[in-house]
């Protein structure tokens, strides 16, 4: 068989075949071989076509959702669902998969130097040469020593040729044509369009970079746009802080993408989520760029972005149809130790020479220095400077003393390293103020979407290497019982909570309820997230539909203030507090709680999204440090952090900054307690210093094991009773003090030592264990209840518990009494 073949492509050489040349199929798979050979060559990672029900996955495999066309990684091997579709299955086992590209490529125009590219981004030089970004960076002054972080996508100026050469193509082409007379007369005219062709090419992928698409509305209020729909809250596109976007876009059938666009803030990048870009359709050079900021608001039929303007070019008209894209700000990243670095014991003695390097610095002859400041100041034009980024483009600093410098007047950006901590911070400043931030990063960060197959190879060594890092993040905790499993007092017993009330429902956690309704709270051992032993499950038993301006319902957790004393609040150096926990509530929508000092006059909100009702979701908030107000740093509440499932207006006030006062949570917080079928639970929370995180699949690996969370609860309350017994009158004798009358006597003791020192002298009460409901001590040789209590002596450690005899008290006879010893926040 000779093929009809009428040339080939320019660069792989693939077959052009004419459909009506004999096996034509044939023909055609050897070419689609070809390209799936190609494809593995470059290093795209190998994709397993669309998800299936039923069928095994290993780590690493790759696939695409063909609802939403987006690639999802295997995190663990499995076999999916038998039913259902992919989505589904991901909602059920959210520690399965990882998306692979969250995305669509953002076209960024002509290169330019000095600019913060991103993973994702899409530049062109020398006008059609177009390159993908591979990794964020800051562009140098010149390209080529940026081009490690690029790779080619698409040359362009392949095609615009000079007419000779066309000619010379044209020959070429007709030795492998059969119609090669009527190819050499058309390729003239060919090469005379191939400029026009290539310019509209690029101007092709300039629009090529939208996702779906919605129509403009030129209001500016913050509400619900209406479907299909998107807003600013401005007209001046320089002054938009937030964008107003429905669920439905204003595709054919306005299909809810708002799954997708909740998926946006997920970066734990803390100065920007990723890049939002706009282009109006069928005129892609008008645009608009913005920063996506902080977390997404979801209300339900439209959502909430926080943003800030980057650049635009035209303008809008109500009603215009925009294509929107968005790319995602990679997580932040881990940082590591070696012999270099600059710590206190060290400091300067790895270098070659100490003393030049010294007097290079301006350090003087102490070896700690008071304070020093390096400029990051070469020269940019230099080659090797250039080439190594050896300079940056503004004055920043690195700035190294025992004292934080000046937040004010230092810039933004600016680092310093703590020479009695050992600890680097950055000064950030998120619009409203500038604080000092920690930048060191937490090993373990998941940066599993950018691995390359011998990175992949190589994850168990690399999980064994940050493996004791990562097992140390779990001291690090400033909770106790955040998983909800020590119930000394009540065990899986409901505690009713109504207004005006205040009571620990599990050990070290509180329910207060202020307003008409009862809250009804409990242990729960299998109504868990995988992975963790038991919840705390709040039912409403007595509803509040309509809460007054300063009702509230709050689940508060008390830190004593030797655990939370590092954070330095109340200093300029205070340092950030990240939340970790899962979440399960009825309700959808906007809940939130807030930090508050012992004394209950210092407050900052927080503000978290319930995607799914009666779900486990993870989530995570940092807090900035408190730089001014009172905070206790001994065995007093240090913090008081509080989950609030309902709170009225006058009880909330802007999430993320420190406010004089007490508050609950955040304005539009969803009410939690409307109904007598709502409900809320909350498990594995953890309380760490800093900005980082566990991810969701981590978090159940870093939580104390339960002897440890007992012991350190039993620090804030004790009892006489069995672990699993309830605290009451007519318990029975197991555990109770006794002692015995060795003669007869007017008085007799017992002396109770405390399994684990106390945090202060506790407040003892003592219970009867036979039948009778008071508190005396119980005589077991005559079956009748003895004397009152008193205490003699009660500290930290012990406490004597003295008895008046009564008649019938005699010789050999065995009193008991029950105690509980109480010293909680």
């Amino acid at each position: 068989m000779v093929a009809n073949i009428r040339g080939y492509t320019p660069n792989y050489k693939f077959r052009l075949i004419n459909f009506d040349t004999p096996r034509w199929h044939t023909l055609e798979y050897a070419n689609w071989n070809m390209a799936d050979a190609l494809l593995l060559q470059s290093g795209i990672p190998q994709v397993r076509g669309g998800w299936q029900n039923n069928t095994a996955y290993l780590e690493g495999d790759r696939v695409f959702d063909e609802d939403t066309s987006a690639t999802y990684r295997c995190l663990i091997a499995h076999t999916s669902a038998l039913t259902g579709t992919f989505g589904e299955d991901r909602i059920l086992h959210p520690a399965y998969w990882s998306l692979q590209l969250s995305g669509t490529p953002v076209f960024r125009d002509e290169w330019v130097s000095g600019v913060a590219y991103v993973l994702g981004d899409i530049v062109s030089v020398n006008d059609y040469t177009f390159y993908l970004c591979t990794m964020a960076h800051m562009s140098s002054v010149t390209f080529p020593p940026d081009a490690l972080f690029w790779q080619e996508v698409f040359d362009a100026a392949q095609v615009v040729i000079d007419s000779e050469a066309a000619k010379d193509a044209a020959y070429q082409f007709s030795l492998d044509a059969q119609d090669s007379a009527n190819d050499a007369q058309s390729s003239a005219n060919d090469a005379q369009s191939s400029e026009d062709d290539a310019a509209g090419w690029a101007n092709d992928a300039r629009a090529a970079t939208g996702g779906f698409r919605w129509a403009y509305s030129s209001s500016t209020t913050a509400a619900d746009p209406a479907t299909g729909r998107i807003a600013f809250n401005s007209a001046t596109p320089a002054s938009v802080t937030e964008i107003y976007l429905s669920a439905y876009s204003s595709e054919v059938g306005n299909p809810d993408v708002s799954d997708w666009v909740a998926t946006w803030d997920d970066s734990t990048n803390v100065l920007t989520r990723g890049t939002l870009q706009l282009r109006k359709i069928g005129a892609p050079e008008q645009f608009m760029i913005f920063e996506l900021k902080n977390n997404i608001t979801d209300n339900g039929a439209w959502l909430r972005l926080p943003v800030a303007y980057i650049n635009h070019s035209g303008t809008l008209i109500n009603g215009e149809a925009l294509s929107v894209g968005f790319v995602r700000a990679g997580n932040q990243g881990p940082t590591g130790t070696g012999g270099g670095d600059m710590l206190r014991a060290n400091n300067l003695n790895d270098v070659v020479s100490v003393p030049s390097s010294r007097t290079n610095l301006g350090l003087g002859t102490a070896q700690i220095p008071t304070f020093s400041q390096v400029l990051l100041g070469n020269d940019p034009s230099a080659p090797m400077h250039a080439a190594t980024r050896q300079y940056v483009d503004s004055s920043p600093s690195l700035v190294v003393s025992d004292t934080a410098p000046n937040a004010t007047t230092s810039l933004a950006g600016t680092l310093w390293w703590d020479s009695d901590l050992g600890t680097l911070f950055v000064l950030y400043d998120d619009g409203n103020s500038k604080q000092w931030v920690q930048a060191t990063a937490t090993p373990g960060i998941d940066t599993s979407n950018l691995a390359t197959k011998a990175y992949a190879d190589a994850g168990d060594a690399a999980v064994k290497a940050y493996a004791a890092p990562f097992d140390a993040m779990a001291y690090s905790g400033m909770q106790h019982n955040g998983s909800f499993e020590v119930s000394q007092e009540n065990g899986t017993t409901p505690v009713s909570v109504v207004n005006a009330l205040s009571k620990y429902v599990l050990d070290g956690w509180i329910g207060q309820v202020s307003g008409p309704g009862t809250l009804s709270f409990f242990k729960h051992a299998t109504y868990t997230p995988l992975g963790y032993p038991a919840s705390l499950v709040m039912n409403v038993t007595v509803a509040n539909a309509a809460p007054a301006v300063g009702n509230y319902a709050v689940l508060t957790h008390a830190i004593e203030g030797y655990r939370m004393s590092r954070l330095l609040f109340g200093t300029a150096s205070a340092r950030s507090i990240t939340l970790a926990f899962w979440v399960n509530a009825s309700r959808t929508g906007l809940l939130s709680g807030a930090l508050l000092n012992g004394a209950a006059n210092r407050s900052c909100t927080f503000s978290y999204t319930v995607n799914a009702a009666n779900v486990w979701e993870y989530k995570t908030v940092t807090i900035p440090g408190d730089v001014t107000g009172t905070w206790a740093k001994d065995h007093t509440a240090g913090i008081y952090l509080s989950f609030a499932m309902m709170a009225g207006s006058t009880v909330c006030t802007t999430p993320g900054v420190w406010t004089a006062g007490l508050f609950w949570g955040a304005p539009g917080t969803v009410n939690c307690c409307a109904t007598t079928s709502d409900n809320f639970a909350i498990s594995g929370l953890v309380v760490l210093p800093g900005t980082q995180a566990p991810t969701a699949a981590q978090s159940p690996l870093i939580m104390r094991p339960y002897d440890q969370e007992l012991a350190t609860c039993m620090r804030y309350y004790q009892k006489s009773f069995p672990y699993e017994t309830p605290v009451g009158p007519n318990k029975g004798a197991l555990g109770a003090i006794a002692y015995v009358i060795p003669v007869a006597s007017a008085y007799g003791a017992a002396e109770a030592h405390y399994g684990t020192k106390m945090r202060a002298s506790p407040a003892i009460t003592c219970y009867n264990p036979a039948a009778n409901v008071n508190n005396k001590w119980y005589n077991l040789g005559s079956a009748a209840d003895s004397g009152t209590p008193t205490i003699a002596h009660n500290s930290a450690d012990r406490c004597l518990l003295v008895n008046t005899h009564v008649a019938g008290d005699l010789a050999n006879h065995s009193l008991v009494i029950h105690y509980v010893a109480d010293a909680r926040l």
